[in-house]
């Protein structure tokens, strides 16, 4: 955050997200959706009744691919983070970013793979306090704001451990 930050739900793309007794649904959001003229969807359903978690992946409209993991298989929930650099100047450090986006990874490992397997991001504008130096100098603004990327992701990733029953290490 430059000097003050101030959350904004515009300024983040998550799945919607929504829960019954029995089950976890995360989807594409319909707004994203229409963004990419319907060329894309994503779903993940985790079923305590079946045991397993569904994935459902659409791509040119036509293309599909499901995937079925056992929560037996399920090592851990995590969460993974990547900045993406949008603007850079000079900061109290150097130089560097004075604003970025941020991507949160919900991922499960599983116990037959060391490879992660991600089952949605989470994106949005993210702050970096470069204080008055960096508004001064760097040339950042007074006022950054942020998304709920960050809150969302891991009350999701929370979520999926709960319904698994697997360890989450945030």
């Amino acid at each position: 955050m430059s000097i003050y930050s101030y959350k904004l739900p515009s300024l983040q793309r998550s799945p919607r997200v929504w829960k019954d007794e029995n089950n976890l649904y995360a989807r594409t959001s319909r707004w994203y959706q229409f963004l990419n003229l319907c060329s894309y969807a994503r779903t993940v359903h985790i079923s305590k009744t079946n045991r397993r978690i569904v994935t459902h992946v659409r791509k040119f409209w036509m293309f599909t691919k499901s995937t079925e993991i056992p929560f037996d298989d399920v090592d851990f929930v995590d969460r993974d983070h990547w900045d993406v650099t949008g603007s850079v100047g000079f900061t109290a450090d150097g130089l560097g970013a004075l604003d970025v986006t941020e991507v949160w990874y919900v991922r499960i490992f599983t116990k037959k793979s060391p490879i992660p397997i991600s089952l949605f991001r989470f994106i949005g504008a993210g702050s970096r306090m470069t204080g008055w130096f960096g508004v001064i100098l760097g040339g950042d603004s007074i006022v950054d704001f942020e998304g709920f990327q960050d809150s969302k992701s891991e009350n999701y990733a929370k979520l999926v451990a709960e319904y698994t029953g697997a360890t989450y290490k945030g």
